[in-house]
């Protein structure tokens, strides 16, 4: 009872739980069973057209964490049967997840362990090792990749090489277009393999997808790393959130992947100051006391751009968790919390309606109101109203 209760380790796959939620409040990203298949991730203030509602949405953005591993030139994503042993864990204390999984191919067993986390320290980036571990040799190659595929919207540029600088200063860099052409986002990721000698592949966007792949000899027994940082930049935060995503994924590198993360648990120490004891109470309600405490905290941050939804940036392909709209009554269940425990965090949220008045002057003018009008369901770029029509909520 000393530090917040984690859940128990999930194991297997199949069932009807939505998969994890990493976030740092500025990013979230739903992470998957099988965790180098891209899950779903979510930037605040990134939005787009939806496709269905064609109102202003939260909008998908390409998946920063993706990968992929070959064993004797089999690739795991043409052969997700031979996944076994699925596990995660969630560490609440630190705000990491860890899975694992087994993958049999060519007659080679593979011991994969896989941590997750997004940086409080350092908000556009979040962070990815993947361990690997054969148990005979091998060609083993390792994929680190920023998959768009499932994203809407469109590539605006993609590129390798750092203009006017003799070496690349990262393994490439993406800006993307929302749905729409309401928004864009910046993304630039480095990586960095440990265990063996072996330079990146990195051929150009293909498939809407950057790749960067390790190939080796790998041997019984020894254990490889691959790292990788991505940053994601919101056009919001910056005019030309490409170039400055490449800035920072470049402090990234010089930063260091144990930095970054060391700099996350101490800020995550910090958070955990404020948690709330159940003095009395049976376990399970700690439990959940604790879980509450985390999603919350792990679903704000300084930085954010676009305040927060009901759901923060938790979403799901099968459920529109109210379309990452502001809802007008959010400050009423997060900001007196947040005042004493991510104090920072509610003024954020409050410079989000401060940023936004003129679209309640407007809207207040539509109803032949005087002052402002705040909107029922608040578009995350702009402040105006973005309720599904015909608005009868």
């Amino acid at each position: 009872m000393d530090g917040p209760i984690s859940p128990p380790p999930l194991t297997g796959g199949g069932a009807r739980e939505l998969p994890a939620y990493v976030s740092n409040g500025v990013i979230g990203l739903r992470v998957r069973a099988q965790p180098l298949a891209p899950g779903i991730a979510l930037v605040s203030g990134f939005a787009g057209e939806h496709p269905d509602r064609q109102i202003e949405a939260a909008a998908v953005a390409p998946y920063p964490l993706a990968g992929d591993l070959a064993v004797d030139g089999v690739w795991l994503s043409d052969i997700p049967h031979q996944v076994r042993e699925l596990n995660q864990a969630y560490d609440f204390e630190t705000a990491e997840l860890t899975s694992r999984f087994v993958l049999e191919a060519c007659g080679r067993t593979v011991e994969c362990e896989v941590l997750t986390f997004a940086s409080r320290v350092d908000p556009t980036l979040v962070c990815q090792e993947v361990l690997v571990q054969v148990d005979g040799a091998c060609d083993l190659q390792l994929r680190a990749l920023v998959d768009a595929d499932g994203a809407g919207g469109r590539a605006l540029r993609a590129l390798r090489e750092t203009p006017g600088e003799p070496t690349p200063s990262c393994d490439g860099s993406l800006l993307w277009e929302s749905p729409g052409g309401i928004c864009r986002l910046g993304l630039a990721y480095v990586t960095e393999l440990r265990g063996a000698d072996a330079e990146p592949q990195l051929p150009a966007l293909s498939s809407e997808r950057l790749v960067s792949t390790y190939g080796f000899r790998a041997r019984k027994g020894v254990r490889y790393r691959l790292r990788q940082v991505t940053s994601v930049v919101p056009d919001a935060l910056h005019a030309q959130p490409d170039q400055q995503a490449v800035r920072l994924a470049a402090k990234a590198r010089s930063d260091g992947f144990d930095a970054i993360r060391a700099g996350n648990r101490a800020a995550w120490a910090e958070l955990w100051k404020g948690r709330i004891r159940l003095h009395g109470a049976d376990p399970r309600w700690q439990a959940l006391a604790d879980a509450a405490f985390y999603y919350v905290n792990a679903s704000v941050h300084p930085s954010s751009p676009a305040s927060t939804s009901i759901f923060g940036l938790a979403t799901w392909h099968d459920y529109h968790y109210y379309y990452g709209h502001v809802m007008w009554v959010i400050e009423a269940f997060v900001v007196p919390f947040l005042t004493l425990a991510q104090p920072r965090a509610a003024e954020a949220i409050l410079d989000y309606r401060f940023r936004t008045l003129p679209a309640a002057r407007r809207n207040a003018r539509l109803m032949g109101r005087r002052g402002a009008q705040y909107a029922w369901e608040s578009a995350p770029s702009t402040g105006d109203e973005a309720a599904p029509m015909p608005g009868t909520a």
